[in-house]
């Protein structure tokens, strides 16, 4: 795959963790301000789609209430952000390595490392699975 010209990174749950901040970040709009008791699975299954789209699931419907949760959910997303966020084990190092080697290239990889499972990777379709970037810079030969 010598080829590739350029490689696009997601960074949310592919290069940087924020599983823990997200979730602890639902559970405080959603559990907290509603007064539920969602599991974490359910407070999750909606990640990936759009956070609005989320707030109004969760609302059932209700926009100004889903406008409230929104506010919360971000409110409480930047008070913990910096101080939680942590980048997956080689991030830095893959990168660097990247941006020393050959020219890198854009195809799609699916981040086993992250949030989603395999399954759902999967059924995106994309051009490779890696289980770290290490693993995906050893496959791109870079």
């Amino acid at each position: 795959m010598n080829d590739i010209q350029g490689i696009l990174f997601d960074a949310d749950g592919t290069l940087i963790d924020t599983y823990d901040i997200i979730l602890a970040s639902m559970r405080y709009a959603i559990n907290d301000v509603l007064g539920r008791d969602l599991s974490d699975d359910a407070l999750m299954a909606g990640v990936g789609t759009p956070l609005r789209d989320q707030m109004v699931g969760f609302a059932e419907g209700d926009e100004a209430l889903a406008e409230h949760l929104l506010t919360t959910y971000r409110e409480h997303n930047v008070a913990v952000h910096d101080a939680q966020v942590r980048a997956f084990p080689d991030t830095r190092a893959a990168l660097e390595r990247m941006r020393a080697g050959n020219a890198a290239g854009c195809a799609t990889v699916a981040a086993l490392w992250g949030m989603f499972s395999a399954e759902a990777l999967a059924a995106e379709n994309p051009t490779m699975m890696c289980a770290s970037l290490s693993a995906m810079v050893e496959r791109l030969s870079l």
